[in-house]
């Protein structure tokens, strides 16, 4: 089975929201966001684009856009990203209730903090990208 997710985008009116089939449990949605971070520092999308365009393009492979995370009744989990700046922007996880049950629809906060901190803790293959770790690069070899 897969775990069902939408990433909502609140920077700025309107909001954005992303769906993704699967790996929408906390340690998968990790690994969406370090992919948003990863995001080439020289790309176009870092240069332009704001955290819903880039998360988009960097899982590109999974995401799809949305209208809102409540248009999909069967999500397990729903993650609320508020601020422009990667480092700092705030992340709420929100647990939805056993939908299969017929019962109203819930969402319990589960984690909140920062996008960087939330990768720190849940990223099963915590990999950072050049700008918020130090790297010692090797030589080319032909």
């Amino acid at each position: 089975m897969s775990t069902r997710a939408v990433y909502t985008f609140r920077e700025s009116p309107p909001a954005a929201a992303i769906y993704i089939h699967s790996d929408g449990y906390l340690e998968g949605a990790a690994t969406y966001f370090l992919s948003m971070l990863r995001v080439e520092d020289g790309s176009h999308w870092r240069q332009r684009g704001n955290l819903a365009t880039r998360f988009l393009v960097a899982n590109r492979e999974h995401a799809e856009l949305t209208t809102k995370a409540t248009d999909h009744v069967d999500i397990e989990f729903h993650y609320v990203v508020k601020g422009e700046d990667p480092e700092n922007a705030i992340v709420s996880a929100y647990a939805i209730n056993d939908w299969e049950l017929g019962n109203e629809r819930e969402e319990t906060l589960v984690w909140q903090g920062t996008i960087k901190k939330f990768t720190e803790e849940y990223a099963e293959h915590n990999w950072l990208p050049a700008r918020y770790r130090e790297v010692t690069k090797e030589p080319t070899r032909y």
